[in-house]
């Protein structure tokens, strides 16, 4: 066989490099749908485990929030008590949502618990007959103001998420 012979076949056409770019091209727009919709559930979806967590943890930490006035040490008990439940939460996390809704109810408790210690210390100081160590400033009323609205904040979208 000649040169001339062997360089008349062809072995690669356009036709071979139309089908290969189609493949590759299926590939890459499967992978990002893939990846698209797997990000969506990612943000958007709470699972049905973190939601039932979720709920009995909110309102448990709902109660410990209105409960009737008590103790430091019955509210420490109170307390534990609800962080156990916020921990099953934690513990069926599965989507960066349920992080979300678990971070909330952490931060919610946390104000909570915040907010109940700040009272008994007032109310031990004012049954001492003793005053701060000096007088609230507006910055720190402003500053009670926030924490109290970043509190009903996280329960409002807890809520709104949960129910």
């Amino acid at each position: 066989m000649k040169v001339r012979e062997l360089l008349q076949f062809e072995i690669w056409s356009k036709e071979t490099s139309r089908k290969i770019l189609l493949g590759f091209g299926i590939v890459v727009v499967s992978l990002i749908g893939v990846f698209f919709i797997g990000y969506e559930i990612e943000i958007h979806w709470l699972t049905a485990g973190e939601r039932i967590a979720a709920k009995a943890a909110l309102v448990q930490v709902e109660e410990l929030e209105n409960s009737r006035p008590m103790t430091r040490e019955e509210f420490e008990a109170r307390s534990k008590k609800v962080e156990a439940s916020v921990e099953l939460a934690d513990h069926a996390v599965r989507t960066v949502k349920d992080q979300l809704v678990e971070m909330r109810l952490g931060l919610y408790l946390m104000s909570v618990e915040v907010e109940r210690d700040d009272a008994l210390s007032r109310q031990l100081m004012q049954q001492r007959h003793l005053t701060y160590g000096r007088p609230e400033t507006p910055d720190e009323v402003r500053m009670e103001s926030m924490m109290r609205e970043l509190k009903e904040q996280h329960r409002a979208a807890l809520h709104k998420i949960l129910d």
